[in-house]
């Protein structure tokens, strides 16, 4: 419950911003570079949407500090034609395929049930020396799924 709770500073400084405050944290903290874009006006997205991007990205950011080996990270804000897109981009080892697949990895198995509780998507890559790229997209006027469910839900 209270990896849930809504951060204080989405409320006092907006899902962008926020986003950009976390990320100059966690480069006083550990020396990486962490350099934000944001392509968009600040997002209106509902307060549970809003806590859950901001929640995927604090989880890409700690595994860039953790398991990346990586000295920069470029996160990406943009959202154009009713789309979200979150995209947290190092530049350390290269996530490989069999980690990405990893069922037991509890931090990227939580990122990616988190995107589709929220409506949206989560995709992990990379390639060996040259970084992991993950990126959220999310429909803006999606509403977030209120429980998880084990059936497969067709496209709509």
């Amino acid at each position: 419950m209270a990896t849930d709770l809504r951060p204080p500073a989405l409320d006092h400084l907006g899902l962008a911003e926020a986003i950009r405050w976390e990320a100059s944290v966690v480069e006083a903290r550990t020396g990486i570079r962490c350099r934000s874009v944001v392509r968009t006006s600040e997002p209106q997205l509902p307060a549970e949407q809003a806590t859950g991007v901001f929640r995927i990205f604090q989880e890409a950011i700690t595994n860039v500090v953790r398991h990346a080996e990586a000295s920069a990270v470029r996160i990406t804000i943009d959202g154009a034609d009713r789309t979200f897109v979150l995209s947290v981009k190092d530049n350390g080892r290269g996530i490989t395929l069999d980690e990405v697949s990893d069922p037991v990895s509890i931090g990227l198995v939580g990122m990616r049930e988190r995107a589709r509780l929220l409506g949206g998507t989560l995709d992990i890559s990379g390639k060996k020396g040259k970084g992991t790229t993950v990126v959220l997209r999310m429909p803006t006027g999606a509403r977030p799924h209120t429980r998880i469910s084990h059936h497969a839900h067709p496209a709509r």
